[in-house]
């Protein structure tokens, strides 16, 4: 085996061994579970395989949308409905197996997951169970207003990507117009 590998095998039966003596998990994660399946935010190569059109407009990785997303309404929702419907609802980013050693490990230990992930990854693909994952920063699954005086509360989003989706066009834009809360229209 190559060293690396080497060396996260060591880590994961220590872990392991760790394990068995406990009697129960806080299993906490962030950007770096995800990256490790493959949904990596700061991968070039992810971002120019899912999103090439983006490229093209200067942005190299997924990142770079968090505070720098486009200012026209077509591109930005064009691409928010390809990249959360991917990252949220698709499978195609998932080329490593993470998740699933993640779940042996833990084994019939009693668990509690916490997450800054808005991918739903602890429990979409049927690792953890959804009651007991607490996803702190929200998740892709859910819209909400933006309005502070609106009563709405959270809805699907995957409808919403999909409408937007219905309406994209080659250069990665979307004629749909963005999504309005259901509750105050805004």
């Amino acid at each position: 085996k190559a060293p690396a590998a080497a060396r996260t095998e060591a880590i994961v039966a220590r872990v392991a061994a760790a394990l068995a003596a406990a009697d129960g998990v806080l299993v906490t994660c962030g950007a770096g579970l995800s990256a490790a399946v493959g949904v990596d935010y700061t991968s070039a190569e992810v971002h120019a395989r899912f999103f090439p059109d983006m490229v093209a407009r200067g942005y190299t990785n997924m990142y770079q949308y968090i505070g720098g997303a486009p200012r026209d309404p077509a591109v930005k929702w064009g691409y928010l409905a390809r990249q959360v419907k991917e990252v949220r609802f698709g499978t195609d980013m998932i080329v490593h197996d993470t998740y699933d050693r993640l779940r042996t490990l833990v084994g019939d230990l009693p668990y509690f997951c916490l997450t800054s992930n808005v991918d739903g990854l602890l429990h979409r693909l049927g690792h953890f169970d959804p009651q007991r994952v607490v996803e702190r920063q929200g998740s892709y699954a859910l819209m909400q207003c933006l309005e502070s005086e609106c009563s709405s509360e959270p809805w699907p989003s995957e409808p919403e990507y999909d409408r937007l989706r219905a309406s994209l066009a080659d250069d990665g834009t979307t004629s749909a117009p963005p999504p309005v809360c259901p509750v105050c229209g805004s």
